[in-house]
């Protein structure tokens, strides 16, 4: 039977699934608000289910004052606390129900000052150990660790490479420990499905470069196949209601004064979100996820540097909305994002080429390049209906039957594609036109012959869906 037959056929057997709602981008700018920003930085206050908005600056002038935006109105709500600055770094503290600010660039260069916002007030909290001056920072909150983690930016001798937590009370030096590499104007957001931190290169590194993750005592590479083209100073943040990191904008490292307009989605691996409405390519803007109302909030922005070009003073909401009938979703999320089996050179990883499964195209499964492809290697993908048992058998399961029990089968192995790597590698999977197509969901896994011994990929959880 043609692969694309048995796919069918295999589509046919399996039960529908609710599929993940479609977003669009909406600008809700009120009549008033903090003005044009570039460099400023923002969190959700979840205790009192505000945004918060601090500093940044509009051409040469530099700001230290504090808004809140309540989904309709922005508010000014302090001109004192830390000095004017740009590029601070910025988390709130559940567990203290604090929205931690550390460093900055200001009048005198970076700063190295610790300052807490409890809803009326900021509080400097600065300690004699701290990190060293820096901006452009990067800084979420990790329950596992207690508090929030502070990692990179620019200080005096160039992009940092340090990792620090504060737990409200002394700053932590966590640098032995291991670090994401040195980095600036980058992203690191806490998955709370995952329960690990996601770091994502940028400020001329490009975003495609493998990931990091960090599960509170390890940090380790995971890679990814595709990802969105190569950005500078991308927003992004932890979507809590879908499960996912949303990440917009940046400027194009490749190409001087673009600025791709595309909202991208990682559960994962990275794939389009395909928003009809857009705010418009930018970089030096802002993001928070607002869990009272489910829905991304962006603010300002800039097209060009600091004190050239054109800035906004824009508020825009990524939300939920329902497209005409027969529209269903697709959607595409990674899972067994594990270090490398022992003994294997780099983990195979499997993902999409940017793209979702849509009945009636093809999707382009990808085979990221594998370290030990200094000749060719076998490759099998696993098309699975399931990812909790194999006929009798549960999983995952320890692939000892190839011997190596250090390795799991993460789906069930219910059609096959086979070929032969040298490097990456791309497999077309037509996907056929059905009734029952939308909205079903498959899984998809890698098993690869590199270096003498097989080695297990990540795994994909896919849900087709029809636009």
């Amino acid at each position: 039977m043609p692969r694309s037959h048995a796919f069918c056929a295999l589509l046919a057997a399996t039960l529908t699934v609710p599929a993940a709602a479609q977003h669009t981008w909406r600008d809700v700018s009120p009549a008033t608000g903090p003005g044009v920003r570039i460099g400023h930085s923002m969190a959700f206050d979840e205790a009192r289910g505000v945004t918060i908005l601090f500093g940044g600056a509009d051409g040469p002038t530099t700001y230290g004052d504090t808004w809140t935006y309540d989904g309709a109105a922005w508010t000014r709500v302090a001109t004192d606390g830390p000095a004017p600055r740009l590029e601070a770094a910025v988390a709130y503290d559940p567990s203290r129900g604090r929205v931690v600010l550390c460093g900055g660039r200001g009048g005198t260069g970076a700063l190295d000052d610790t300052w807490e916002w409890d809803g009326s007030a900021w509080r400097d909290r600065t300690a004699s150990v701290r990190p060293a001056p820096r901006s452009g920072a990067a800084m979420t909150y990790v329950p596992q660790r207690g508090g929030v983690l502070l990692h990179g930016g620019d200080g005096a001798a160039g992009m940092l490479d340090d990792v620090w937590r504060w737990d409200g009370a002394t700053w932590a030096d966590l640098t032995a420990a291991g670090t994401p590499g040195p980095n600036a104007a980058h992203t690191l957001t806490y998955h709370e499905g995952l329960q690990r931190v996601i770091v994502f290169p940028s400020s001329g590194r490009p975003a495609y470069l493998p990931a990091t993750i960090y599960d509170g005592n390890t940090w380790f590479v995971i890679g990814t196949a595709t990802a969105p083209m190569v950005v500078r100073s991308v927003a992004a943040v932890y979507d809590r209601a879908n499960q996912r990191v949303v990440a917009f904008g940046g400027s194009d490292a490749s190409s001087v004064g673009a600025y791709p307009p595309d909202t991208w989605q990682w559960r994962g691996i990275w794939s389009n979100v395909d928003a009809p409405a857009t705010p418009g390519g930018r970089s030096h803007h802002a993001m928070v996820y607002d869990c009272r109302r489910d829905r991304v909030v962006l603010y300002g922005g800039s097209v060009s540097g600091y004190y050239t070009g054109a800035s906004f003073d824009d508020t825009w909401e990524l939300e939920p909305y329902t497209p005409p009938a027969p529209y269903t979703d697709a959607a595409v999320a990674a899972f067994g994002l594990t270090p490398a089996c022992p003994g294997a050179s780099v983990k195979p990883l499997l993902g999409t080429n940017d793209g979702r499964p849509w009945m009636g195209e093809t999707l382009d499964l990808h085979v990221g390049p594998m370290g030990g492809f200094l000749s060719p290697a076998p490759v099998v993908v696993a098309l699975g209906l399931s990812d909790t048992a194999w006929g009798a058998v549960p999983l995952p399961l320890s692939m000892s039957f190839v011997g190596r029990p250090d390795c799991q089968l993460l789906v069930s192995p219910d059609a096959t594609l086979t070929g032969v790597a040298r490097g990456g590698l791309f497999f077309p999977l037509p996907l056929p036109v059905c009734t029952a197509c939308p909205g079903t969901r498959f899984f998809a896994q890698v098993l690869a012959y590199e270096n003498r011994r097989w080695v297990s990929s990540n795994a994909l959880e896919l849900v087709i869906g029809q636009r």
